[in-house]
């Protein structure tokens, strides 16, 4: 027989947890205000510091890891503006691969050990996000989604692609030298004026899917339709 002792102390125990996990959250929150904080910091070894307390916040599900990506990104948005601002000042017109900044290789060494943190049901997700001339050379974006995403101009130079979503994305002018693009999705994708010179495994019926133009380097043996 169910008594009420029995039921009350069922109840209790449910409270508890739904107060435990309420702790939970609010602990979390604090902690990752405290972190943005530093990240956003003017001061670069600071923002370098609440890089690495970042990597300490888990990652185990889909929603923290779009926490802590879109920490990250931002201060790499943050650092290509200021990039193409500097740019602009000194009238410079330089197409060659940029030279990136202490805090934004501290991103990419950052989003590297997170990607090997993360579960094959999670993934970064920076799809429709406006991430022109970001830095990513590099980088580890494996499985990550950039659907529709406008990467105008990125430097993505020996990025790892590897079963990435990169459908619809815009990478009108991106440097792409020597990327992987293994088993990327790129229907869709715009690579008008973009350098895909030396990229890796990058086959012409993923190209098939895709958009280019007369600006467009590709390498030898593979074409792209004209759009």
């Amino acid at each position: 027989m169910v008594t009420p002792l029995i039921i009350s102390f069922f109840f209790s125990q449910i409270n508890q947890a739904n107060q435990d996990r309420q702790n939970q959250s609010s602990r979390e929150s604090s902690m990752i205000e405290a972190i943005k904080k530093q990240i956003i910091s003017e001061d670069e070894q600071t923002s370098i510091i609440g890089l690495e307390s970042l990597e300490m916040f888990p990652v185990n599900d889909q929603a923290h890891l779009n926490v802590v990506t879109s920490l990250i990104f931002s201060k790499l948005t943050f650092e290509a503006k200021g990039y193409e601002m500097q740019k602009k000042q000194a009238s410079s017109n330089k197409k060659s691969p940029r030279d990136p900044a202490r805090i934004e290789t501290a991103c990419i060494e950052a989003l590297s050990r997170i990607h090997e943190k993360c579960s094959a049901n999670t993934r970064f997700d920076l799809s429709n996000k406006s991430l022109m001339h970001i830095y990513l050379r590099g980088a580890d974006l494996s499985r990550a989604n950039f659907r529709a995403a406008n990467l105008t101009e990125a430097s993505l130079d020996k990025a790892h692609f590897n079963e990435a979503n990169l459908s619809e994305a815009v990478l009108y002018g991106a440097g792409l030298r020597g990327a992987d693009f293994n088993k990327a999705n790129l229907h869709g994708a715009d690579f008008k004026g973009a350098h895909l010179d030396g990229v890796k495994n990058l086959t012409q019926k993923q190209l098939d899917t895709a958009f280019c133009d007369k600006f467009t380097s590709l390498p030898i043996g593979l074409r792209c339709k004209k759009g």
